[in-house]
């Protein structure tokens, strides 16, 4: 079985963010969190995506948003 690479946009205060990590916490999935207002890189990967708002997922280079 082949791991995914999960990475999931975040921000403080985002109801949603924290449905997502829970998620994947619940179920024991390894995931990279990037918080879009302490990391600058990640808002600015965040914006190359095209996206504006958390939480967004990458999962193998393959854009998600919303939870």
């Amino acid at each position: 079985m082949t791991t995914k690479t999960i990475t999931v946009y975040t921000q403080p205060g985002c109801a949603p963010c924290l449905q997502v990590k829970a998620f994947l916490q619940d179920r024991h999935v390894p995931f990279t969190e990037k918080n879009v207002q302490d990391d600058l890189m990640a808002i600015r990967e965040l914006m190359d995506l095209g996206v504006m708002s958390t939480p967004a997922t990458v999962i193998d280079g393959e854009l998600v948003t919303g939870f």
